[in-house]
């Protein structure tokens, strides 16, 4: 292989983004909390980090644009750290 060659990869499927996305999330933690300071108490509510109707939507929006597996990550990396931004803090999952 001379150095001007090219590696073509074919892009990925909608399950195959999806499949990628899940395992990625399963090194980071699974929920969100704020915690309302404005209240009385420090009372909390938490959501799930990633919805799974969300990650089949992101992986559906990139397979169809490229089916490039770096665009579904930084998506997803790019709604991780908007919600740090809001205000969010991760926490384990209930």
């Amino acid at each position: 292989m001379a150095g001007n060659d090219r590696v073509v990869f074919l892009p990925y499927t909608t399950n195959q983004l999806r499949a990628i996305i899940e395992q990625r999330l399963h090194s980071v933690p699974a929920a969100i909390t704020q915690t309302d300071t404005l209240a009385s108490s420090s009372s909390s509510t938490t959501w799930k980090l990633f919805d799974d109707d969300a990650i089949l939507y992101a992986a559906k929006k990139i397979a169809a644009a490229s089916g490039d597996a770096r665009r579904a990550l930084n998506l997803c990396r790019y709604e991780r750290e908007g919600a740090r931004g809001r205000g969010f803090v991760e926490c384990a999952a209930d």
